[in-house]
């Protein structure tokens, strides 16, 4: 029995001692741990995202940064809870609306591992020496419960030049997306050769090549202008601006640039200069005149012609003196040839302005733009005009000119004068070949051409309502209806008309259907298919005639 006891003893003493092995065991990874919660405390911050809100169904990137001149890259561990996913090539999905925060974590290729072993950053970048991950700075999400529209910018940028001097400078702006201007600010860099202000310009500091990261921030107004363009286009009314996520897909992009050294030579400059033009009055009557002038062009009153111009509203002579033709309101866009003595005042003007004595004259080259906006001028109707006369003669056409005996159908139609849609009637024509109507349509009766001569009257509705718009668009104020006289065209159209038969070509022979009819009002006759056919019969019968005389003569001779 005491043997049993001892045994039982000796058996707890072992393992309790075991025990403290294993807590002993078990304390020595804790010391780990507590390093790698530090080392985790400066996680790895140089990463992007490319929206911290998304819908849910929508999907965001993380995108890993560089160390040094290494570009991480990698596979990202899975992550997924309530209310978001992370799936290994860094894209993440919106499951439940809410906010979240993530802790990425990062498995280093082969490639990133190696590269970073050269340059001893991995030591410090990764969670464990026995792995090649990294754990990420933690970042908070936000799942919307409502879908976004999302707007994605593609617009690139705009080089000025690809070169740029030592000390000068060069410019990078946006494109415009969709017609309108990406304003906003640059993320300042400078490096030993350029550097890059928020304001897009490049400098050049040293000679050589480089590459400039550019990051570029739109602004909330340029912003707010893409959402509302966006929403027009969309036609929803129940979207309002805070539906539209606005993305950037250029936002980061990478420029190169070789500074050149600066060496000193003959400076040639371009020198633009705005032709500006202005009128004496911007409202004259029919018996009036205006003069244009152009402004002095850096402090030189200058001198040359105007180019002449002709046209319905009035002329311009070499002097810019304007003489109306007919009432109305113009924008009128001169254009001024300078005087060779007038360039050179104004290059001397300019260099002495610019302060730039070594400027030469001969090295100026001018660069001319003119006013294109416009001037404004009304001309008013004279008064003394006391009757205006409107010409009516109405443009009348078919919109079919060959159709068979009987198909319906056929129309002439009139066109408006002055804008107005014409009311009246036609006068109705019937002969043996057509059927026409006073509402204009018409149908054959039998085989044969017509020359229509229609007679169109314009109803007295119509013709007050031309007075009344043709006295409004040439400012006859002072006129009424009663001063309108309207005058038509001697010349009336004639519209050639086809009809062909139904049935087969002899029967159209046998059935005179090459006959030709012209309208009485015309009071012009065409020989009917019968009657040329006499006059060919006639004839063939003589020649036969005096043929086999002649032959007779001969024989007998």
């Amino acid at each position: 029995m005491k043997k049993k006891i001892l045994g039982i003893v000796f058996l707890s003493v072992v393992m309790l001692g075991q025990s403290n092995v294993l807590a002993v065991e078990e304390s020595k990874p804790k010391e780990d741990v507590e390093q790698v919660v530090e080392k985790q405390n400066a996680n790895f911050k140089n990463y992007t995202i490319d929206h911290t809100k998304i819908n849910i169904d929508g999907s965001g990137v993380i995108t890993l940064g560089k160390v040094n001149e290494t570009q991480l890259e990698g596979k990202f561990v899975p992550i997924k809870n309530e209310f978001v996913e992370l799936k290994e090539d860094g894209t993440f999905i919106g499951l439940k609306a809410g906010k979240t925060k993530l802790t990425p974590v990062v498995i280093l290729s082969e490639k990133s591992l190696k590269e970073l072993n050269q340059t001893d950053v991995a030591k410090t970048l990764l969670d464990n020496q026995k792995t090649s991950q990294i754990t990420l700075e933690p970042l908070e999400l936000e799942i919307q419960d409502r879908k976004q529209e999302i707007v994605t910018i593609t617009s690139g940028y705009t080089l000025s030049s690809k070169t740029v001097k030592e000390k000068e400078s060069i410019t990078i702006s946006r494109e415009a997306y969709k017609g309108t201007a990406l304003k906003g600010s640059y993320k300042p860099v400078n490096n030993q050769y350029a550097s890059l202000s928020d304001t897009g310009v490049i400098k050049g500091l040293k000679k050589g090549k480089t590459t400039l990261d550019v990051e570029y921030t739109i602004n909330e107004q340029t912003v707010n202008e893409i959402k509302k363009a966006h929403l027009k286009e969309l036609n929803k009314p129940e979207l309002t601006a805070d539906d539209i996520t606005v993305v950037d897909q250029n936002k980061q992009f990478s420029v190169a640039v070789e500074v050149l050294a600066n060496e000193p030579k003959e400076e040639t400059i371009e020198l633009p200069i705005k032709k500006e033009y202005v009128l004496d009055k911007s409202t004259i009557k029919l018996n009036e005149t205006a003069k244009v002038s152009i402004k002095d062009i850096h402090g030189v009153k200058v001198a040359g012609d105007f180019k002449e111009a002709n046209s319905d509203w009035g002329t311009l002579n070499k002097a810019g003196i304007l003489t109306p033709k007919k009432a109305g309101s113009l924008k009128l866009v001169p254009d001024f040839v300078i005087s060779e003595a007038s360039k050179k005042a104004i290059k001397e003007s300019y260099i002495k302005e610019s302060g730039k004595d070594n400027l030469k004259v001969e090295n100026i080259n001018l660069v001319e733009t003119n006013q294109t906006e416009g001037l404004n001028l009304t001309i008013q109707a004279d008064d003394k005009v006391k009757k205006v006369t409107i010409d009516i003669t109405p443009s009348i056409k078919a919109n079919k000119q060959e159709l068979k005996v009987g198909e319906t159908g056929g129309k002439l139609t009139v066109d408006s004068l002055y804008g107005v849609s014409l009311k009246g009637k036609f006068k109705a024509v019937k002969n043996p070949v057509i059927d026409f109507k006073e509402d204009g349509t018409f149908i054959g009766l039998q085989a044969g051409t017509v020359e229509l001569a229609p007679n169109y009257e314009i109803s007295q509705e119509s013709l007050d309502e031309i007075a009344n718009v043709f006295l409004k668009q040439e400012q006859y104020s002072h006129l009424t209806r009663n001063d309108v006289e309207f005058i038509h065209k001697d010349v009336q159209p004639v519209i050639p008309i086809k009809f062909t038969s139904t049935t087969n070509n002899n029967q159209n022979n046998n059935n005179n259907s090459g006959k030709t009819y012209v309208p009485a009002e015309q009071k012009r006759t065409l020989p009917q298919t019968g009657e040329k056919s006499a006059l060919l019969a006639s004839a063939f019968g003589l020649f036969l005639v005096i043929g086999s005389s002649l032959i007779f003569k001969s024989r007998n001779s």
